[in-house]
C-alpha cells in the first residue's frame, strides 16, 4: 500500500441559506511526499484551463479574470483558489494527473451559503 486513501462515495454541500451548490467533492485522496514534486512542477495556467469548464458547468463561474494560486502547505498543495475582487472565491482541488476533483465556493462575503 502506498500511503493513500481512497474515498468513492462523492459528497455535496448546498447552501442553507440560498439553497445553491456550495461545495462538490467526487473522491479524496491523501497525497505523498512524492506527489508534493509533482504538485510544485504543475502550471497554473494548465490548472486553470483544467477547472474553467467544470467550475462554469457545476457551479455557474466564469473564472475570466480570476488570479489562480496554489496552497503551498505540504499537504494540500492540490488545492488551488481562484480569486476576483468582488466575486466569489472558488477552490479546486486537482489530483496529479491534472484532473479536478473537487470544487468549493466562498461568497464574496466570506460566509456561508
Amino acid at each position: 500500500m502506498d500511503g493513500r486513501l481512497n474515498s468513492l462515495t462523492p459528497s455535496v454541500e448546498v447552501g442553507a441559506k440560498t439553497g445553491k451548490l456550495t461545495s462538490i467533492e467526487m473522491n479524496t485522496t491523501d497525497i505523498s511526499a512524492k506527489d508534493n514534486k509533482a504538485y510544485d512542477n504543475m502550471k497554473l495556467n494548465k490548472i486553470k484551463e483544467t477547472v474553467a469548464p467544470i467550475a462554469q458547468k457545476v457551479m455557474g463561474i466564469d473564472l475570466k479574470g480570476y488570479e489562480v494560486k496554489q496552497n503551498k502547505e505540504y499537504d494540500i498543495r492540490n488545492q488551488f483558489i481562484f480569486t476576483k475582487k468582488g466575486s466569489p472565491t472558488l477552490s479546486a482541488r486537482v489530483d496529479v494527473k491534472g484532473k479536478c476533483y473537487s470544487l468549493a465556493v466562498t461568497s464574496v462575503d466570506g460566509k456561508a451559503e
